[in-house]
């Protein structure tokens, strides 16, 4: 019985140490085990957040809709301002590339007219056959207003179609520089990109009208490229046609073109963003037929 009694006693001490280890250690188990969690939670917030940022970047890239310049991200998550529908002519099929008939023209010239003449900033309407770009197109002497309105005011990260500010108002300068978004809907001046990429696109799409003041203005399509955005504007207005610094201009960009111009020729420059390149700008040249 003596042994017996020794041993229980030696037991009940053994057991009351492990519960004793075991009351001291619970706490150190329990902040572990917490810390363990938050690290846990944390790695898998860092993957979301990781994912929601790749994920933005990846379609900040592909929507490559910069503004001119410097380079800033637009999304045409907004639905395309309606209040300027698209020609009829222009969503109808092909065109002949003839000039149009008088009586059609001044049809054509009263329509845009009609559309612009409610808007105190439209300085114009832009149309080039056989393609969706049919816009007006907006001029304010605030830089970059138009990149986040629409041609009625409103907030549209579209947009709209607008006349650079160092330009006058009514494309009477002699090198005039339109402006607009290479939007992945096909709205506004993606289409500008198909002259870098489809052979013979220039050939069959290069006849741009601008209706300034209730007269058509016509231009030929002749040339595209893409260019560093950060390359500067030459400003020349309707006093340097025929000077001699803007006859070195216009010989400058023959040689570079292959394009005959002459220093009497009003200069038309389309700028959007290059696709699948945003630092680049997509430039398509357009000299007036009048």
């Amino acid at each position: 019985m003596r042994e017996t009694s020794h041993t229980d006693k030696k037991t009940e001490k053994i057991n009351a140490k492990r519960i004793a280890v075991a009351f001291l250690t619970a706490p150190i188990t329990l902040i572990v085990f917490a810390l363990g969690l938050l690290i846990c939670l944390t790695h898998v917030g860092h993957m979301i957040h990781d994912d929601q940022v790749a994920g933005k970047l990846i379609a900040e890239f592909e929507e490559e809709a910069s503004a001119f310049p410097p380079p800033a991200t637009q999304t045409d998550t907004e639905a395309p301002d309606s209040s300027f529908p698209v020609s009829e002519s222009n969503t109808a099929g092909e065109e002949s590339q003839t000039d149009a008939e008088p009586s059609q023209t001044v049809t054509q010239v009263q329509t845009y007219t009609n559309v612009i003449s409610p808007v105190d900033d439209a300085a114009g309407y832009i149309r080039i056959r056989n393609t969706n770009i049919s816009y007006p197109v907006m001029y304010s002497e605030e830089e970059g207003y138009y990149l986040d309105h629409a041609a009625n005011g409103s907030k549209n990260r579209n947009g709209a179609i607008y006349l650079a500010p160092e330009n006058n108002e009514d494309f009477s300068d002699a090198i005039n520089y339109v402006f607009g978004h290479n939007m992945t809907s096909g709205l506004m001046f993606r289409q500008l990109n198909d002259y870098l990429k489809k052979p013979g696109f220039l050939e069959s799409h290069n006849d741009c009208e601008i209706v300034v003041d209730g007269v058509m203005n016509r231009y030929t399509l002749f040339f595209a490229e893409s260019i560093p955005s950060d390359l500067e504007m030459t400003i020349y207005d309707q006093n340097a046609l025929g000077s001699e610094v803007y006859k070195k201009y216009i010989n400058a960009l023959s040689q570079k073109t292959g394009y005959t111009l002459t220093e009497n020729d009003r200069i038309l420059v389309l700028i959007t963003c290059t696709t699948g390149h945003r630092s680049n700008r997509t430039v398509v040249y357009g000299v007036s037929r009048e």
